[in-house]
């Protein structure tokens, strides 16, 4: 965790990510708002390497932790993914 806020104008919040990096995952709630969670085939997370041998490094580690590729729903990506 690298922060996190809570009752920030009804707001509670986290950060989650690696300190001193570039990115970080948030996640709010909002107390006056509920929803139930779903996911659609639009709900994605867009990483850009600069260099396509860290590209393809880091979606060896993602396979071996246990994530699988699906296809894109957005034709975009299926072709500049």
């Amino acid at each position: 965790m690298v922060g996190g806020f809570q009752n920030h104008e009804g707001f509670d919040g986290i950060m989650l990510g690696n300190e001193g990096s570039d990115y970080h995952f948030g996640f709010t709630h909002f107390h006056n708002h509920p929803i139930t969670p779903c996911s659609t085939p639009e709900d994605l997370i867009v990483l850009y390497f600069p260099e396509k041998d860290e590209w393809t490094h880091s979606c060896s580690r993602l396979m071996e932790s246990g994530f699988h590729e699906v296809e894109a729903f957005n034709p975009y990506w299926r072709v500049f993914g």
